[in-house]
Formats: C-alpha cells, structure tokens, sequence
C-alpha cells in the first residue's frame, strides 16, 4: 500500500547525530491522519517502515511517500466513515470495492444504505464542461431516502417547471441545505464540492454547470446512454456500478431503488427538453417507454442523492 509519511527528526546539537524520530501517518497535504505520534529511537512502527539511511539525509522535518501497511482498512461495511474518507484522500481504496455498502444513520430520516457507485476517473473526467458526478470516488445512497418535488407549483407553472434546470429546483435546494445538514457530521467532512453539469428543458438554450455537495444522478449516469430528449450529450458518463451490473436502456431492474420496503420510481436531475413541466424519473421498463420516463416537477418523488467523497 501506498502512503505519506511525516519524519520529525530532533539532533544532537554538539555532534549533529539524530537522537530521536517522530512517525506520524498523513495526508498529501501533509495533515496528520493518526491522532498518535510516536517517538522513536529505532525508527519503526508497525505499520510503518523507513530505512535509517534515508532519515539521516533528511531536514529536521519532512513529508515523502513511502509503502505502508495501513491496518486501519478493513472493509468498506466495517470501517468507520473518518477511516474511509482517510483511506480515498491517500488512495487507499483496494479493500473498497464498487457496489460495498454500509449503514448510516441520518437520524430522523432513520438509517439507510451508502453504495460505492464509483471509482474510476477516465480520461474524459478531464475534458472541459466534463460533469464530474461520475468520476473519482462516488457514493450513493442505495435505497430511497424521503419524498420531495422537484418544483413546487406556480401561477404560471400549475404542474411545477425545469426552467432553469437543475441549479433552479427545490430539489437542489433541500439537499444542499436541509437534507445536508442531516449528515453525520463525520461524513460531511469528506464531501467534496463537485461540478455538476445538467440538461435543460424547452424555456433554454443551453446545458447547466452547478457546484454541489449533493446532486441527483442523470440517465446516462444510470443506464449508459442519453434518452434522446435528454440534453445532457456526452457530458457525462456512466457510472461504475450500474455498468458491471449491466444495467442499459433495456436492461433497467438493477436501477430500482426500495422506499420503505418496496421498490418505486425515483428523480433524477435531468430536465425534459421538450415539456416544460417535467424532469426524467427511473423507469419500470425500458428506457423507450414514454408513459413511465419523467413526470410532474410538483409531484412528490423519491430521493436518493449521490456526492463525492475526497
């Protein structure tokens, strides 16, 4: 395993010897992740192991990469949410595997299920106006949450609206606020701020770019291709875990998601480009079937959030 190393070293001042060594694992940015520093005379840890020679070349303090065995990473299940937001930030993520979950508890929410959606971060993850909902170190929440509409209803908009798209909904604004705040406080330390790019309806002209902490996944980010009224082209990509489980615009059973107990369409960000009231949804069938493809931004639908953790 890979990871950094801060080497505090203290010298005799009269014969310039090094006398003592403090070990400490840390982050690449040189923040300590083990809350014990260890003093030293034979430079050892247990999970920590560094030439003598090396050390005594070195300034009185230093940070460099260096193998360790990082006994902390156990299981993406078992280990507790300060070990896995530790183990991504100094990508040491091989015990963690895509589609592991674990329990959290969002108190009166009650306790639900976090999955590794992601992992990956390809090439295009790079490429400019890329979404990066689907690239890096991914979380979602593997059954639904709550219920919430997109939009609520206006004068001029009696069914709700998507103009303004993704960045304009209730939607955005309960999970960035609200919802957030009923995170554990552990977890809310590791997510990241992430760019979401989201379509538009039929009121726009053009794509939207937010910055988010929560977001709603889109239907290429589930089933692999873009509905063709789906604006979203080739500005995202599929996720991790809904590829290797072969989930396509046919093959929809692995994106269904339980709401207390029983399985039932959930929102996505995705706004519909040629109704001006609605947004995409998960289907039952097939992502050809228009009766089941989006509904009604005023009607209540479930929520599952995905965020990046780093």
């Amino acid at each position: 395993m890979f990871g950094y190393v801060k080497i505090k070293v203290e010298r005799d001042s009269n014969e310039n010897q090094t006398t003592k060594y403090y070990i400490y694992l840390t982050d690449k940015q040189g923040h300590g992740i083990v809350n014990d520093q260890k003093q030293s005379d034979k430079l050892e840890r247990e999970d920590v192991k560094v030439k003598v020679a090396t050390i005594r070349s070195i300034p009185a303090e230093t940070s460099f990469a260096c193998p360790y065995k990082d006994s902390s990473v156990t299981s993406f299940a078992d280990d507790s949410l300060d070990t896995i937001i530790a183990a991504v930030r100094n990508n040491n993520t091989e015990l963690y595997h895509v589609g592991d979950t674990k329990e959290v508890d969002l108190g009166k929410l009650g306790v639900h299920v976090l999955r590794i959606a992601n992992k990956e971060t390809p090439v295009e993850c790079s490429t400019e106006d890329f979404s990066q909902t689907a690239c890096g170190f991914v979380l979602e929440f593997a059954d639904q949450i709550t219920g919430h509409p997109m939009n609520f209803t206006t004068t001029e908009y009696p069914k709700g609206f998507n103009k303004g798209g993704w960045p304009a909904t209730e939607m955005r604004r309960y999970l960035q606020n609200e919802f957030y705040q009923m995170l554990p406080n552990d977890l809310k330390n590791g997510i990241i701020d992430t760019i979401v790019i989201s379509s538009h309806g039929p009121e726009d002209n053009s794509n939207f770019k937010s910055i988010d902490k929560l977001y709603l996944l889109s239907t290429k980010e589930i089933y692999g291709v873009d509905h063709y009224r789906d604006t979203l082209t080739n500005q995202t990509r599929q996720l991790d875990y809904y590829r290797q489980i072969g989930v396509t615009a046919s093959n929809v059973t692995g994106a269904f998601k339980e709401y207390q107990g029983a399985p039932r369409w959930f929102w996505l960000r995705s706004a519909t480009s040629h109704y001006i009231n609605g947004f995409y949804v998960t289907v039952r069938t097939s992502l050809d079937d228009e009766s089941t493809l989006y509904n009604a931004a005023r009607v209540t639908g479930g929520v599952s959030p995905a965020f990046r953790i780093g």
